[in-house]
């Protein structure tokens, strides 16, 4: 793997994510995730439960390197997973809209065709902790990574980055869950977006100090929005996956996410249904 920036990491782990279902075709967000089990790392693709549960194919694209491990501009590749729900992972709790579906085949598949796959990985290392005092702060600058209503850099296969606020205090658990909200505008194709707070200035130490340095975490992942009824009550919706499924007069441009750390709630069923 190339050695990339944090910045790098958090456009080129992005995945894009096109579902087919008996339905029609839904579009997501998603993220490569590595997995630490028994000494190795297992990737996977992380995105919400809404996006792949109903997916009986599952198409993305992803980057490739070159020999001496550069980025190739153009170099993206279309993966195409079929028997989807034969390998997805879902969150133990039906409530938490997460879920994963493995990269390592399509990675070998790439291999074997002479393609060297583009593999960064986000880990647990750069989950943010609510209790660590850089994170305290009630308003924190945030990035949300995706493909608002598709919307991409085509032919470099370079997600969207949108910037904002997180909305709720992120050392708080927003309605007892594990959750926050972020002040951004979350369109059709987000879901599952990654939400990273990434700052150069001046920061908070361990020790509660200040200094001068960088700091970048994810924070979580997009899955839903508050919308407007028809009666004018505001309810949570997750972020379609297509652009037909909301009227956007409607939308309060806020989004619900959950945190980080519920991503290693999966790791059991991973060890479990692939007998790692």
């Amino acid at each position: 793997m190339p050695i990339v920036s944090t910045q790098t990491l958090m456009v080129y782990s992005t995945v894009r994510i096109v579902a087919h279902t008996s339905a029609g075709t839904a579009l997501g967000t998603g993220f490569q995730f590595a997995f630490r089990i028994e000494g190795k790392t297992v990737p996977f693709l992380i995105t919400n439960r809404h996006v792949l549960e109903d997916a009986h194919e599952v198409e993305f694209y992803l980057h490739t390197i070159d020999s001496e491990a550069k980025i190739i501009p153009e170099g993206q590749q279309r993966m195409k997973q079929e028997n989807a729900q034969n390998l997805v992972v879902y969150h133990p709790d039906p409530e938490v809209d997460v879920a994963a579906i493995p990269l390592g085949q399509m990675f070998h598949i790439l291999k074997e065709n002479g393609r060297q796959p583009l593999s960064v990985q986000i880990d647990s290392n750069l989950f943010a902790d609510p209790e660590d005092p850089k994170w305290q702060d009630e308003i924190l600058p945030v990035q949300m990574v995706g493909y608002p209503n598709g919307l991409m850099d085509e032919v470099n296969n370079i997600p969207i980055v949108r910037n904002g606020y997180t909305a709720t205090p992120y050392k708080f658990r927003y309605n007892g869950k594990s959750e926050f909200m972020v002040d951004i505008a979350c369109f059709p194709g987000s879901s599952g977006s990654p939400i990273f707070s990434h700052t150069r200035g001046t920061i908070v130490n361990l020790d509660g100090s200040y200094g001068v340095g960088e700091k970048t975490s994810l924070l979580g992942l997009l899955y839903a929005g508050p919308i407007y009824n028809k009666s004018g009550e505001i309810i949570r919706k997750p972020v379609p996956t297509n652009s037909y499924a909301v009227n956007i007069g409607d939308m309060m441009h806020l989004g619900y996410c959950i945190r980080a750390s519920e991503i290693m709630a999966l790791l059991p069923q991973i060890k479990a249904k692939f007998r790692l």
